[in-house]
């Protein structure tokens, strides 16, 4: 017995070496794996935004095919000059759809005819785009809040309308991102979460509560609205 038991001795050091050693390598496969699911989740998001960029500048781009088309058809420039604003509206509905609003006003603004509403007469000169493509008289487009629509947020396209050079008037089109169906896209494409922000306030989201109930119009947490919103970092959350 006395003789074994330095053998006892070293087959016990060999075990606590063997334990001490696997485990250190499961810590640093752990580690090296959550720095790579790390990584690859950091590099999706960022794919992600990239994606949603990309489908912002679609949407854009099809607002101004769709506007410019319009701008150049001669009844809507007879319209104008007559005034015909039931003609024009009759012309927006037929010709807008697929757009969730839209309108013409003439060279200072004044809207002539709306497709969602009979309002007329008021002045959107102040919204970024029309205001751009009346002064500028080049194609403009702005993503912000529409209150005449209840919209939180819009991405729309301003097109000038001209009539032998002179600027007579512009048609506005407009997509609605209080819709969550531009979000849902977003969704199917990329496989990601997403939600838009105007200021802390949630337009449109993918994510819902424990009712399943949508979280559009909530208030961001502070912890987003500090880093993301105002200091404009990426937060990534596992």
């Amino acid at each position: 017995m006395v003789v074994n038991k330095p053998k006892g001795k070293v087959f016990l050091i060999l075990m606590l070496i063997l334990v001490v050693t696997v485990g250190a390598v499961i810590f640093i496969v752990q580690y090296q794996t959550n720095s790579i699911v790390t990584g690859l989740t950091l590099n999706r998001v960022q794919t992600a935004n990239l994606s949603l960029v990309n489908y912002l500048s679609e949407l854009e781009e099809r607002l101004i095919e769709r506007a410019g088309v319009i701008s150049g058809d001669e009844t809507v420039i007879e319209n104008i000059k007559n005034r015909d604003n039931e003609a024009l509206k009759r012309f927006l509905l037929n010709y807008a759809q697929g757009m969730d609003f839209s309108s013409i006003c003439d060279a200072d603004g004044i809207v002539l005819a709306r497709s969602h509403n009979n309002l007329i007469g008021d002045n959107v000169s102040r919204f970024k785009a029309i205001s751009s493509a009346l002064q500028t008289g080049v194609t403009s487009t702005s993503i912000e809040k529409i209150a005449i629509n209840n919209s939180l947020m819009s991405i729309y396209a301003s097109v000038p309308i001209f009539e032998h050079d002179i600027l007579i008037g512009v048609i506005n089109l407009f997509y609605d991102f209080s819709n969550d169906e531009y979000i849902d896209v977003f969704k199917e494409r990329t496989g990601c979460e997403a939600t838009l922000f105007m200021g802390s306030e949630r337009v449109c989201t993918t994510l819902v509560d424990d009712k399943g109930n949508r979280i559009s119009g909530s208030t961001a947490h502070d912890f987003i609205t500090e880093t993301v919103i105002e200091q404009k970092k990426n937060i990534l959350v596992i």
